[in-house]
C-alpha cells in the first residue's frame, strides 16, 4: 500500500497515537514525523450546496473538526501534534 502524500520521501515514517479518557473529557493526541501540515487551517468545505456540486475532499477533517470541542496543533522537534478533546459532560441548559 503507498503511503499518504504526508510521508512521501520520509524515511521512516511513524504515527503515535494516545487516547486518554476521564470523568469529563476524551483526548486523542496524534503525533507524526510527516510533512508540516496544520489541519486546524484548512477551510472548511461548503456542507450546503448539494453533493454533485461540492469539491472532493476535506469532508473528513471538517468531521473531526464539528466533533472535538476542542483542537490544537502543533509542529515542534520535526513533528506535527494534534490535540483533539471532546467534552463528556452534559452541556449546561
Amino acid at each position: 500500500m503507498p503511503l499518504p502524500n504526508g510521508f512521501r520521501g520520509v524515511p521512516h515514517p511513524k504515527i503515535e497515537i494516545t487516547l486518554q479518557v476521564s470523568d469529563t473529557v476524551l483526548m486523542l493526541k496524534l503525533v507524526d514525523n510527516g510533512f508540516q501540515f496544520d489541519p486546524t487551517q484548512t477551510p472548511d468545505p461548503d456542507v450546503t450546496s448539494a453533493v454533485e456540486e461540492r469539491m472532493v475532499g476535506g469532508l473528513g477533517l471538517y468531521l473531526i473538526k464539528t466533533f472535538a470541542d476542542r483542537v490544537s496543533y502543533a509542529f515542534a522537534d520535526g513533528k506535527n501534534r494534534l490535540t483533539l478533546e471532546h467534552d463528556l459532560t452534559p452541556a449546561a441548559e
